[in-house]
């Protein structure tokens, strides 16, 4: 679920999703939306309530340590998709579990692991951009 502060960057850094200027139609960068309201006087933390949950899994066997490491790995590289990610005012938290079906894959260390999830899980916020707005 992405109920994020910031907004969705695609992989050309555009904004897709949030950070909607309703003079202009047009989806806005962060920065210079606060630069603005700076200027102007005007509050710039947004409302509480926004949240992002997102779950890891997988079918590889994986201790305590490398579970932890591949959802810290994970949940960091969802900045590149959320600006601001893990924003005070956000709940910003990820799950990572594994079924432990799969012993070891020689071909796929952690590290390889936690590449693929991180351009899954952006490529799973980006999907969620494209849905209609309610």
């Amino acid at each position: 679920m992405v109920n994020a502060v910031g907004a969705v960057v695609d992989r050309e850094g555009n904004v897709v999703r949030g950070h909607y200027d309703r003079q202009t139609g047009l989806r806005r960068e962060l920065v210079p939306g606060v630069e603005e309201r700076l200027a102007s006087g005007l509050p710039v933390r947004p409302p509480p309530g926004n949240t992002t949950l997102t779950v890891v899994a997988t079918n590889l066997s994986l201790d305590p340590r490398q579970l932890r490491t591949l959802g810290r790995q994970v949940h960091a590289s969802l900045a590149r998709a959320i600006q601001p990610f893990h924003a005070l005012e956000d709940g910003d938290v990820l799950f990572a579990v594994s079924t432990g079906e799969v012993e070891s894959d020689p071909l796929l260390d952690t590290t390889a692991l936690g590449v693929v999830g991180s351009e899954v899980a952006w490529d799973a916020v980006l999907s969620l951009a494209d849905e209609p707005l309610p």
